[in-house]
């Protein structure tokens, strides 16, 4: 289910910001839930950032995490991207597949 809500203004003040969301029958409460954080930021921010890992069981070995998001600015003005892990995860982290290609110094896809 997904539900637009439109002609909001953001809040002023820059953060990292979470949702309830919850469902009734009458007055009746019958789910409530949190969503996952959604950065808002002053100046140029991302858009429809998100993550994914290869394997989500604890522990798993040869997992690979992907992270895709819009950037507000052109990609030509990036030079460094940075992206965090959860506390614990171990291992020698390397390139995979970037798009476009061009932001590796290569050829553009």
């Amino acid at each position: 289910m997904s539900i637009q809500i439109k002609g909001l203004t953001n809040t002023g003040t820059a953060g990292t910001y979470t949702s309830t969301v919850s469902t009734l029958n009458g007055s009746a409460s019958v789910d409530t839930g949190v969503t996952a954080s959604v950065a808002i930021n002053t100046g140029g921010s991302l858009t429809a950032a998100s993550w994914s890992t290869s394997k989500s069981t604890a522990g798993a070995t040869g997992a690979s995490y992907v992270y895709a998001f819009t950037a507000a600015t052109s990609a030509t003005n990036i030079r460094t991207v940075t992206m965090t892990v959860p506390a614990g995860t171990a291992g020698t982290a390397s390139l995979g597949t970037v798009t476009p290609a061009g932001m590796t110094g290569g050829p553009s896809a």
